[in-house]
């Protein structure tokens, strides 16, 4: 087929290989009218980290990686919903390599792990190296991870740990436990070959802490009124991948700044800060304790389940979490036949797509 049609619907240019015709003979007619997007090579290009036209969703939301099925490893990522980047630039060529680390590994599972590892060692994410710091000095990972056939696993509270969605796959499949915390978790990641005493912190992150006055811990009424006024923060980095039906959704994070030590949020809870069934898989970032009360990753994939495209999931969770509260949060989504979706109502938020060659 060398014939092209190429065509505008709304602010979306739909280019099909072969022809708005032999779309229809393979079935892709409703995915033209959904606006969804297939290119002439079958490849989903990177998402920028906002449309001028609107603050809460990426310009191309909801794509065909290959098309329908998702017969090749395709995978969406995130790097935190929050406020505008300073260097937006080399935020996304991280993310990307993200992207395309991650579609060059055997299982969706292995994809989502490797390309958060991608982002859990670049200090420009709130994810391992560059981790948010609690009030007591100290930087403690988070992540969780789930497939289709509900395997789940999720670790919390980890000093010293910067692979964070290693171990919570090594909870998922080596233990017959969901969640392992605090210093058991730095354990078991030590068990299994995992580095237990990286410097999670940045000279950025460094001084921020330095121009801070945490009070003694000793007095609980100040030190929570401190961490009150001092608490925030909300990057987190994600990924959700399929092949061939397969889905996989990981999340992992450094926390929120100046949190109380121990202070867990939404990321290693299941249905929150990830979530993954037959239909798809999800991975929010953001308001992390906003995001824990509405379960918004299983808020969007039963959407999925329900019938929406992942562009109108992604929507909706975000739609719910503004009506029931003030947080801020971002979301995407990947169904069973490779179409992403992504939504957020902060300022910002960087994603990435990519494909396996």
């Amino acid at each position: 087929m060398d014939e092209r049609d190429d065509r505008l619907v709304g602010n979306v240019e739909l280019v099909a290989a072969g022809g708005f015709d032999a779309l229809a003979r393979v079935g892709y007619l409703d995915s033209i009218v959904a606006h969804i997007i297939t290119n002439p090579r079958g490849a989903l290009k990177g998402l920028p980290f906002s449309d001028p036209a609107s603050p809460r969703s990426a310009p191309v939301r909801e794509g065909y990686a290959t098309g329908p099925g998702g017969a090749r490893m395709q995978l969406i990522v995130h790097g935190g919903a929050g406020s505008a980047p300073d260097d937006p630039e080399s935020r996304q060529e991280v993310l990307d390599e993200a992207a395309a680390t991650g579609t060059g590994e055997p299982t969706p599972t292995a994809a989502v792990v490797a390309a958060i590892g991608v982002l859990e060692r670049a200090p420009r994410f709130n994810a391992g190296v560059g981790g948010a710091i609690q009030d007591d000095g100290v930087v403690r990972t988070d992540a969780g991870i789930m497939t289709d056939e509900r395997e789940v696993g999720a670790a919390c509270s980890m000093p010293g740990v910067r692979d964070a969605a290693t171990v919570a796959r090594t909870v998922m499949t080596e233990t017959p436990h969901v969640l392992v915390a605090d210093d058991h978790a730095v354990s078991l990641a030590e068990g299994f070959g995992v580095e237990t005493e990286a410097d999670l912190t940045t000279e950025r992150t460094r001084e921020r802490w330095a121009d801070l006055s945490p009070p003694d811990e000793g007095d609980t009424d100040e030190r929570l009124a401190w961490v009150r006024e001092q608490f925030g923060g909300s990057d987190t980095v994600g990924a959700v991948a399929v092949e061939d039906g397969k889905i996989a959704a990981a999340t992992s994070t450094g926390g929120r700044w100046c949190a109380l030590a121990g202070r867990v949020g939404d990321v290693p809870q299941v249905g929150s800060g990830f979530y993954a069934t037959p239909a798809g898989g999800a991975s929010a970032t953001g308001a992390g304790e906003d995001i824990a009360r509405m379960t918004l990753s299983r808020l969007a994939v039963e959407r999925l389940e329900a019938g929406d495209s992942p562009e109108t999931a992604a929507e909706h969770a975000i739609d719910e979490l503004a009506v029931e509260t003030d947080g801020g949060a971002g979301i995407i989504v990947l169904d069973d036949e490779g179409r992403v979706g992504s939504a957020y109502n902060t300022d910002a938020m960087q994603t990435s797509t990519a494909e396996q060659s």
